[in-house]
């Protein structure tokens, strides 16, 4: 039990740590074209674009390390349904940063748990718990909060908050292929990772050349600020390992609850060094949120 304890802390840390950085370095790529939507795209996907790149590189490079085949022997429907989910998740979570502020965009999608265990309950036959149901409560809630104090402040337009809610159904799907995948005792992160990040890659090139057509071209010479995508997108790749081998050692759902987590570390961390305005709803808020999370970790790994 110390064991998995400390395997857990010092893997959620590590995660929180690298994830935090590597959604700051995505709000400082975007900040400087957050009154031109099109420009923004166009960061937007090619930063996407060379983040799947790495991690479909990583990933291979990981299969031949540990010859491992590219495609699982069984259950390739959910490989290929979850690597879908993920690139929607992804290009719609990182579209919404267009519209709405970075720690608008990380509040609501910590909904996700209590809504992956509405999942997991219809979908995979997981037992209802009554604990999950009013940690699930108390976290919207403190979402209710924090959003409740004039949103209009953080948002531009509600086309964020409806990308959003999107990106929040399609990120509880690629969860379940996850959890679907897991639970046959098969699972390896190497193949999701490969699969999830070439789709997403495709996706994104089309999206980058797309907007590349419909902006002059030498905004491509301002694109890149070639340190903060390179960071940008190494942290990326190191949050997603420690993601998989999260859910690898604890669970799909104890993976949900540290990102949740990590998603309040990085809204401080986003309000104080890109002086976002503190106010003490938001501050109620993402403190029922990390004490939900919590428990929910708690209530996860006792059960």
């Amino acid at each position: 039990m110390i064991k998995s304890l400390f395997q857990l802390f010092a893997s959620s840390m590590g995660y929180i740590i690298i994830t935090t950085i590597h959604g700051l370095y995505l709000e400082k790529i975007t900040i400087p074209e957050k009154d031109n939507t099109r420009t923004s795209f166009l960061y937007l996907y090619g930063a996407l674009t060379f983040y799947s790149f790495l991690c479909t590189v990583f990933s291979l490079v990981c299969l031949r390390i540990f010859s491992l085949n590219m495609l699982p022997s069984i259950n390739k429907l959910y490989l290929v349904f979850g690597s879908i989910f993920h690139t929607l998740t992804t290009t719609i979570s990182l579209t919404s940063l267009a519209f709405v502020a970075y720690p608008v965009h990380i509040l609501v999608k910590s909904i996700k748990p209590p809504l992956f265990m509405v999942f997991l309950v219809f979908f995979s036959r997981r037992r209802f718990r009554i604990d999950d149901l009013l940690c699930g409560i108390f976290i919207s809630v403190g979402v209710i909060v924090f959003m409740d104090d004039k949103i209009s402040t953080f948002t531009i337009n509600n086309q964020g908050n409806i990308l959003l809610l999107l990106c929040l159904l399609f990120d509880a799907l690629n969860c379940l292929m996850i959890d679907k995948l897991k639970t046959t005792g098969r699972f390896n992160e190497y193949q999701y990772m490969f699969w999830a990040n070439f789709v997403c890659m495709i996706l994104n090139i089309m999206l980058f050349i797309l907007f590349c057509a419909l902006e002059q071209f030498e905004k491509l010479l301002l694109l890149f600020y070639i340190s903060e995508v390179f960071l940008y997108s190494f942290t990326g790749i190191l949050s997603q390992l420690l993601n998989y081998l999260i859910v690898r050692w604890f669970g799909p759902l104890v993976g949900t609850i540290v990102a949740t987590m990590r998603k309040f570390i990085s809204v401080f961390a986003s309000i104080i060094i890109f002086k976002h305005r503190f106010t003490p709803n938001r501050l109620l808020g993402i403190f029922m949120v990390i004490m939900g999370s919590i428990k929910l970790i708690h209530v996860e790994i006792t059960a």
